[in-house]
């Protein structure tokens, strides 16, 4: 069964990051929520089901505050065509 919530942790190359990425959508097979709250921190979650978009929000939220180097509470829609907009924290 494919996690519902993936973690990228870790000191990672750009091209590493962006692999990391196409690899995770590949793995979602569909639209996705992603976070960056902090530098070595990227969270995902796949659209459906959609009860579990408030979970993202808080964690992202956590650690954006708990972190060092925060980046955003912003969330971002990923669809096949790239991504689709933000969800404001």
């Amino acid at each position: 069964m494919m996690p519902l919530v993936e973690v990228i942790r870790g000191k990672q190359s750009s091209d590493e990051a962006v692999a990391a990425t196409v690899k995770l959508a590949q793995k979602m097979g569909g639209d996705f929520w992603v976070a960056t709250p902090a530098r070595d921190r990227f969270l995902a979650i796949s659209a459906k089901p959609e009860r579990l978009f408030e979970k993202l929000r808080e964690r992202a939220e956590k650690e954006f505050r708990r972190l060092p180097y925060p980046i955003t509470t912003n969330l971002f829609l990923v669809t096949r065509d790239g991504v689709a907009g933000t969800a404001a924290a």
